[in-house]
């Protein structure tokens, strides 16, 4: 599954266009309709695949965003340059810092839990 929630961004949608469009040239050397449909969705998939990326996480884990992903990452990073210290001082350092990462993912996942809960409550008393 493409990450196409990305295509709200001017930029990405522009590249995506862009990418799509440059990679349609292939259809002019098609010989049948079906072989014209094939290169098609190709196309679609390639330059979604390049541009937007694979979305990350499973179904349970989608309402996680790019932000708290990219914080996940750098946590990750953290976590294997602290395990790999030679030093107390600098695994002091890398653990303080990993730490400080886990607090901020922390915070982002319970403010967007917070969120889906008010969501839930309003779609209530609206009666939906």
């Amino acid at each position: 599954m493409n990450a196409t929630d990305k295509l709200k961004d001017p930029r990405v949608s522009e590249h995506y266009y862009v990418d799509v469009i440059n990679r349609f040239a292939a259809l002019q050397h098609a010989n049948d309709f079906s072989e014209q449909w094939q290169i098609f969705q190709d196309t679609v998939k390639e330059s979604a695949e390049i541009v937007l990326g694979r979305r990350r996480g499973s179904r349970k884990k989608q309402w996680i965003t790019q932000d708290t992903w990219d914080l996940i990452d750098e946590r990750q990073k953290m976590k294997v340059l602290r395990d790999r210290a030679r030093s107390e001082d600098t695994w002091q350092v890398c653990n303080t810092e990993y730490r400080k990462l886990d607090k901020e993912i922390e915070e982002l996942q319970e403010g967007q839990e917070n969120m889906d809960r008010r969501k839930g409550r309003e779609a209530e008393d609206r009666g939906c």
